[in-house]
């Protein structure tokens, strides 16, 4: 498969309207191995941290394809895989956009319930910080488009596991340390994101103006 690196446009709960409360970045690899990091746009504070695979499951009816998305690390379901589990449906919108509809689990209302998401495939190459460029049919192809996805294993020293994945400038990690969560997004390894006391120590190594390596957090590249 190839990887994406999706922005969410919107999300509608049930009979809600849409709206989006979050700058919510998803980078799937081409493995299926994702990181998913939702930001709440008023606190800057993560409302949601995700990693997990994605698993391809019957398509409905209606749809172009159907998804699981099963949770590794979950910043609001902890070890409890089948409450933090989801089900997505898609079809394509347009080139770069494309529906998600199905059930989860709402934060704010702490509860699952029906959704509808608008997601838009961003250019990882031509897109910059400020200014998120959807892929173009005639311009971006994805097979030449490189993912990497590096892992903090569960037996990792102080307690530590997670995952950060680069797909062409842009990269996203989650980890989750001694229970408390961090994350961090960087473009061409400059960080433009980053929440965790914990940072620079975990992620130290993928930070421009710092790159090393700590011994404490052993990450493995593990795709390709």
């Amino acid at each position: 498969m190839e990887p994406v690196f999706s922005s969410r446009i919107s999300i509608k709960w049930g009979e809600q309207e849409p709206h989006e409360d979050t700058n919510t970045w998803v980078l799937t690899a081409g493995n299926g191995k994702f990181v998913d990091a939702r930001i709440d746009l008023k606190t800057n504070i993560p409302q949601w941290l995700i990693t997990g695979e994605e698993q391809e499951i019957p398509t409905k009816d209606g749809y172009e394809f159907s998804l699981k998305f099963v949770h590794e690390l979950d910043s609001v379901h902890g070890n409890d895989p089948e409450r933090s589990a989801d089900f997505g449906h898609f079809k394509s919108l347009t080139y770069s956009s494309r529906l998600e509809e199905g059930e989860m689990y709402n934060v704010s209302e702490e509860r699952v319930m029906t959704y509808k998401e608008i997601w838009q495939t961003i250019d990882p190459i031509r897109s910059s910080t400020d200014h998120l460029v959807p892929v173009e049919s005639d311009i971006y192809d994805g097979s030449s488009v490189t993912s990497i996805v590096w892992e903090l294993s569960d037996d990792a020293k102080n307690n530590a596991r997670g995952r950060l994945i680069s797909i062409g400038k842009v990269s996203q990690g989650i980890v989750e340390y001694n229970g408390l969560f961090q994350c961090i997004r960087t473009w061409n390894n400059s960080v433009v994101y980053q929440y965790g006391s914990h940072v620079e120590e975990i992620f130290g190594q993928f930070m421009k103006g710092l790159s090393t390596h700590n011994s404490q957090f052993p990450w493995q590249r593990t795709y390709p």
